[in-house]
């Protein structure tokens, strides 16, 4: 008879793993018929879903891809519209503070600040290029009123000639020929419409 101290006793628990008897001259795991067919049913996706996911999601990009464009548009220009409002501001600062008139004038494309009235030197600073000439971001021309004129007390004037004391600037979209326009009142408030 063998020696009891070889022997070790099996446990059928789902995830016990046991050895064989030490007699039968081999060791071998023995695993639980419940991990054997945990193993064996496992499974991937097959091709066939896969191609499925892939159409749905390229339906959902081809839908969503024009109302992001139409989005991304927009946004544009309102984000041109309000620079025009910051550049009619910063003109409306400067002539406060420098207590004379500050003309506003565009050429369709740019948008220059003059010192003195529309004649006079062209303001050159923060936002300018070399030149004076403020160009809105991502392409978009100003267009509208040539020009409008801020008072030194920050309200539109008609004085010196040729001065408008209320205007509307347009923004367009050279690509899709969008447009926006901001108008600035008497009182000097410029809005986007």
């Amino acid at each position: 008879m063998a020696d009891p101290s070889f022997l070790v006793l099996r446990f059928h628990a789902p995830r016990v793993v046991c050895w064989g008897d030490p007699w039968d001259g081999e060791r071998t795991n023995v695993i639980s018929p419940w991990m054997r067919r945990v193993g064996r049913d496992a499974r991937g996706f097959t091709v066939t879903e896969l191609l499925v996911v892939i159409a749905i999601a390229g339906v959902i990009m081809a839908l969503s891809v024009p109302t992001l464009w139409t989005y991304f548009r927009t946004a544009a220009m309102r984000a041109g519209a309000e620079e025009i409002v910051t550049v009619l501001n910063g003109g409306r600062q400067l002539a406060i503070r420098s207590n004379t008139t500050v003309c506003v004038t565009n050429d369709g494309t740019t948008v220059q600040l003059r010192v003195g009235g529309c004649a006079g030197p062209i303001w050159t600073g923060p936002g300018t290029d070399a030149a004076g000439n403020i160009t809105l971001a991502n392409g978009l021309r100003a267009g509208g009123t040539p020009n409008f004129c801020y008072s030194y007390l920050g309200a539109g004037t008609t004085a010196p000639a040729p001065c408008v004391n209320n205007a509307v600037f347009t923004v367009t979209d050279p690509a899709g020929g969008a447009t926006m326009n901001v108008t600035v009142a008497t009182t000097g408030r410029a809005r986007i419409q």
